[in-house]
């Protein structure tokens, strides 16, 4: 099997890639590790079984000459001769420029003013490492001083662990790093049988048949599902970047058996190293956006809503986390590492330097900013997730890493929140996300996140998420209005974003229709979510229905339907509506018919300048850009209002809260129709004070 294949990898080559192999230069030469290393007295009293039992057994009663914890000055690691353990500290904060190269000269008559305490540093309860941390000599134990101070104090710190094949024998150990990896031990890390409990993402799936690389034949051909393949996640790169892609005129021709060796040269270099993987793995199929999307086929849409299936039901994602283009290649596999692990030996223990925290690693990544590759890791039950220096192997249960002999269960899955799978779903279950996790807070959670993510084209919005939203809609029944929950409607309109600006071609009443000046803000759009709070709808009255139009009659189409409720806005009950007559629309565009949201509402007009005044700083500032931006457009005299959308209290015992007015500040033209500048609140004492009418709205 994909013998073809591999003959044809191993005779290609990309001199770009071939770089000279790095040797990782060792502090001190490490001995046979059946030999006893020499240490120095202190480092000799240090009781690594015990640390490596996360200090809860020691392998020596007498505590008196065996250590759990030590603190020594820099100068008497710096005096010490032939100690693997102080070189390899001493050699490392040099490197990390936190000790001058020629520290013995410098700190020989002068204190050198910092202190290094060793001690362990948690896996789980019963195992742990070598934690070595350089801190200030004067300041007080870390116990006793403040955690504000502790960035001030604590100055870098060092993670050793047992290296794997040295004497120790429990439960984890560290690895050394190769330049290239070993594909043997991620083939490893794959459970035996392709459809095994954690890969129930869908309690059903539509897919019956999908369009795959067949790395046998090497075409791109039809296959019945279900079937063992993988999915490649990754940066296409900016739109000069060189792009194969698969058009309607070229399907036939691809479905040929050898049509991919005839155009390899033609194949970025990222696809072509996931194919590797995949051989070496004995995965017999890939699928890749650029070559299994028909990139010009009139079904595109129903394309795009089958990416969180297409990724759910996939054996395995690769994840070409580093790559910032499709020619980057994947770390470790035709790309090399530059890394050097620094080891020491201590005892008959051999130690190895653990890489830093993922955390910095995976946030610098470029794929882990993109909006389009948000849902493809989300909806993965397994990734193999290729960063800068390491591999992560990541399912419904647990994660592993290239770097260490270790599973991190569920329970630690806090040291991996940075990544949206575990940021975004808190509580998901061992058979992955089911209708249980399709919840609205779950999906306004899932916007706040995605909205901060980058887009090549920011016309690409919600193409990019039209997959979320087509299983969102799979799993509970939820329609969507321009990305917006036509159950919650109201909820949905009461988002703020930070630094906003407009995005043409959406409407401003949706989170679409917004932007970030920032390339990435974590924070940058909020929902307005009535967590512990009382909300009120009838008082004082909003719009109880929302209308689109509906071209084949002379009425509005209802999309939302609210009634009275004293508890909170989660119970609706249909109500008569007014139909608004489509005869008196006012003069609309193609596109705003398309986007326009029509409700009856009591409104307040800042034609009184007074108003103006009892606004929010926010709203104020909002209002005075719109004025200054359109102030050269002359076909239209605007006219501004406040919209309410919901009120509400929050009830404390013994404390009385204000009644909050929720409103929309829009801009009318002088056509009747309005666009959303900003969205605050107004305690209700001051809104009852302002001349209110009743007006239909045509937003867009």
């Amino acid at each position: 099997m994909l013998s073809r294949y591999l003959r044809l990898l191993r005779q290609s080559s990309s001199p770009k890639h071939q770089t000279e192999t790095s040797t990782s230069t060792l502090p001190i030469a490490i001995t046979s590790e059946s030999t006893w290393a020499q240490s120095c007295s202190e480092c000799s009293r240090l009781n690594l079984y015990g640390i490596f039992q996360n200090g809860k057994y020691s392998d020596n009663r007498n505590e008196d000459s065996l250590l759990i914890h030590d603190r020594r000055p820099v100068e008497v690691l710096l005096s010490s001769d032939g100690c693997q353990l102080c070189h390899l500290v001493i050699d490392i904060f040099v490197k990390r420029g936190l000790l001058p190269k020629n520290a013995k000269e410098v700190f020989a008559n002068v204190e050198s003013g910092r202190t290094v305490v060793y001690g362990p540093h948690r896996l789980t309860k019963y195992t742990g490492a070598l934690k070595i941390r350089l801190e200030l000599t004067d300041a007080p134990p870390f116990d006793n001083y403040s955690r504000l101070l502790k960035d001030e104090v604590q100055l870098d710190t060092i993670i050793l662990y047992p290296e794997k094949g040295s004497n120790w024998s429990n439960q984890y150990s560290g690895r050394v790093v190769p330049e290239l990896c070993d594909l043997a031990l991620i083939q490893s890390w794959l459970p035996v049988y392709p459809y095994s409990w954690d890969q129930k993402v869908f309690d059903t799936y539509a897919l019956r048949s999908l369009r795959l690389i067949d790395l046998e034949l090497l075409c791109v051909r039809e296959v019945e599902l279900p079937e063992q393949y993988a999915a490649l996640s990754y940066v296409w790169g900016p739109p000069s970047t060189a792009q194969l892609r698969l058009f309607k005129d070229d399907v036939s021709a691809w479905s040929m058996p050898g049509s991919l060796a005839r155009q390899w040269d033609h194949i970025p270099t990222t696809i072509r190293d996931a194919m590797k993987v995949c051989g070496e793995c004995s995965i017999p199929f890939l699928w890749v956006d650029a070559l299994c999307f028909v990139q010009d086929a009139e079904d595109m849409q129903e394309q795009l809503n089958s990416v969180t299936e297409i990724y759910g039901l996939a054996f395995v994602t690769i994840v070409a986390a580093w790559g910032s283009s499709s020619w980057s290649g994947l770390r470790g596999v035709s790309v090399r590492r530059e890394l050097v692990q620094q080891r020491a030996r201590v005892g008959y223990y051999s130690l190895i330097e653990a890489l830093p925290s993922v955390t910095p690693e995976f946030q610098a990544a470029p794929w882990s900013h993109r909006g389009w590759t948000s849902q493809e890791h989300l909806f993965s039950s397994r990734c193999l997730l290729f960063l800068e220096n390491r591999i992560l192997y990541q399912n419904l249960a647990k994660w592993l890493d290239e770097s260490i002999d270790f599973s991190y269960t569920k329970k630690y899955r806090y040291r991996f929140e940075h990544l949206p799978r575990l940021a975004l779903f808190n509580d998901f279950g061992d058979d992955g996300f089911s209708a249980y996790d399709a919840t609205l807070d779950t999906f306004y959670n899932f916007v706040e996140s995605y909205f901060a993510l980058q887009l090549t084209h920011a016309e690409d919005i919600l193409n990019a998420c039209q997959g979320t939203m087509a299983w969102f809609g799979r799993a509970c029944g939820y329609q969507f209005l321009w990305a917006t929950p036509t159950n919650d409607l109201h909820q949905g309109l009461t988002f703020r974003v930070s630094n906003q600006q407009r995005r043409p071609g959406f409407p401003s009443w949706s989170w679409l229709g917004w932007r970030i000046l920032d390339n990435y803000d974590a924070k940058s759009i909020d929902f307005n979510r009535h967590q512990n709070k009382t909300l009120i709808i009838h008082e004082p009255p909003p719009p109880y229905v929302y209308f689109t139009i509906d071209p084949t009659t002379d009425a509005g189409n209802p999309v939302f339907t609210v009634h009275e409720s004293e508890s909170n806005a989660s119970t609706y009950e249909a109500v008569p509506p007014t139909t608004p007559s489509m005869l008196g629309l006012p003069s609309l565009t193609a596109t705003e018919q398309k986007q326009v949201l029509i409700f009856e509402s009591w409104i307040v007009d800042l034609t009184n300048t007074a108003y103006g005044a009892k606004l929010s700083a926010t709203s104020q500032a909002a209002l005075s850009r719109h004025r200054n931006s359109n102030s050269h457009d002359n076909a239209l005299s605007l006219s501004f209002a406040l919209v309410p959308i919901s009120a509400y209290v929050i009830p404390q015992e013994m404390i009385e809260f204000p009644m909050m007015i929720v409103y929309l500040l829009v801009a009318i033209d002088d056509r009747g129709v309005s666009e959303r500048i900003e969205i605050e609140e107004l305690e209700f004492k001051d809104w009852n004070v302002m001349e209110q009418h009743k007006k239909w709205m045509y937003l867009v």
